[in-house]
């Protein structure tokens, strides 16, 4: 077995986008956490319960996300920013991911200082995850990321 350096390349140029699109989402959870926090106890515990139900929700999805991305080149379409990294469309998928930081930091900030209170916590998840959405299926059906194909 023999190391091929033109795949190696190509691996770490695609893994380094993902990468850091994942640490930047952390880092967001991290701050969202901490808004969280500020509101006591019982939100912290009702936000913990509502985040294990959102996990039990979004693994079916991010399971097939992680799928698209090993079998886009088969041709298979189904969610798009898996899909979008599987093409080799990743430095899109960072923006993305710098998005959803962006708009889930300065969502729960602003919402909470408002009259829901803790309850922006959880309206900054939707708008976070309905814009970065729309802005993958921008990509997708644009069609620019068919121009990034690896396979």
């Amino acid at each position: 077995m023999k190391p091929h350096r033109r795949i190696i390349i190509m691996s770490v140029k695609l893994g380094i986008p993902i990468a850091l699109q994942n640490s930047l989402i952390s880092i967001s959870m991290i701050i969202l956490q901490s808004a969280v926090n500020t509101f006591g106890a019982n939100v912290m515990a009702a936000y913990t319960i509502a985040g294990r139900v959102e996990s039990l929700v979004h693994q079916p999805f991010q399971s097939l996300s992680n799928a698209m991305s090993t079998y886009t080149g088969l041709g298979m379409i189904y969610i798009p920013r898996g899909l979008l990294n599987g093409a080799g469309d990743t430095g899109f998928s960072m923006i993305n991911g710098i998005c959803e930081v962006v708009v889930r930091i300065t969502a729960v900030l602003l919402l909470t200082q408002t009259a829901l209170g803790y309850w922006g916590v959880w309206w900054s998840n939707g708008i976070t995850w309905t814009i970065t959405g729309i802005v993958c299926l921008i990509r997708y059906w644009s069609g620019v990321w068919k121009k990034k194909a690896v396979v």
